[in-house]
């Protein structure tokens, strides 16, 4: 096409092609100036598509395992922030609020099946077996023994041994004694009964809650769980006051919960004066 700038004849080249007007001018006004050699052709989108198509396919078949990702945690982040609805100071809390289960379903692969991963495990193994956390036990009969034939001159004494004739009695991690709450305790004619609704460590979805059971054993009352509950029960009122309910306190001001590394304490004690006969 030819057009009229001023003085001069432009001849505008064809698409992905640029000409020069010296060599294909056929007008009668004056003679267009030279615009330069011809050039090679510039690669249109045509060109390029076969190679940009090529490139996606090449991505498409490759293993999802090989590709770039963030992480379940990284994603659920990213969704978070594009949705809008989330403000971006509390995406960390709202993670948070997220079971490992639910942040395991937007994982890619399983971690632990990478032959790498595989690999180095089996190392570790070998460099570090493993081992039994406890190389020895003791007795309990030598501690029961002692429990018996002990004079409980201070509450700390009947408080560390109630919970070590709990924990032989039941079984039950700490963390399940020290949640033991006096609503929860009932009195029935053949001993005393005590529920845990609270969460703890063994919980679980369509799973019943422990129920402690501590009958009355008449021929040693010394060694009878249920009736020393009932005199602690006595005992502790007068230091518990109305702060809490919690069954199992401390032994110093201000008499707060026990927590499991307080029960723990006590029954090392416990063992611990035995053993050493003091």
């Amino acid at each position: 096409r030819r057009g009229w700038r001023g003085s001069h004849d432009v001849i505008w080249p064809a698409a992905g092609k640029l000409q020069s007007p010296c060599s294909s001018y056929e007008g009668d006004g004056p003679k267009a100036a030279c615009l330069g050699p011809v050039l090679e052709q510039v690669p249109t989108t045509k060109t390029r598509l076969p190679a940009q198509v090529q490139e996606v396919n090449e991505i498409d078949n490759t293993r999802s395992s090989e590709r770039h990702y963030p992480g379940s945690r990284e994603a659920i982040r990213e969704a978070y922030l594009t949705n809008g609805n989330v403000p971006s100071g509390a995406v960390d809390t709202m993670i948070s609020s997220l079971s490992p289960s639910t942040l395991k379903q937007y994982g890619q692969n399983d971690v632990g099946s990478h032959p790498l991963v595989k690999r180095f495990v089996r190392g570790v193994f070998r460099l570090r077996p493993p081992r039994p956390k406890y190389t020895s036990t003791w007795d309990p009969g030598a501690v029961l023994d002692f429990v018996k034939s002990s004079n409980e001159s201070s509450f700390k004494d009947t408080s560390a041994h109630l919970v070590t004739l709990m924990a032989l009695a039941t079984g039950q991690r700490l963390q399940t004694l020290s949640l033991i709450r006096l609503p929860n305790i009932q009195q029935e004619t053949g001993g005393v009964r005590i529920f845990i609704p609270d969460l703890i460590k063994t919980s679980r979805p369509n799973a019943e809650q422990p129920t402690l059971w501590f009958p009355f054993f008449g021929k040693e009352p010394s060694l009878c769980v249920a009736s020393r509950i009932l005199q602690y029960l006595s005992t502790s009122k007068q230091f518990r006051g109305s702060r809490h309910d919690t069954f199992l306190i401390s032994t110093t001001k201000p008499f707060g919960p026990a927590s499991s590394q307080t029960l723990s304490r006590w029954i090392r004690q416990t063992k611990h004066v035995e053993l050493s006969g003091q």
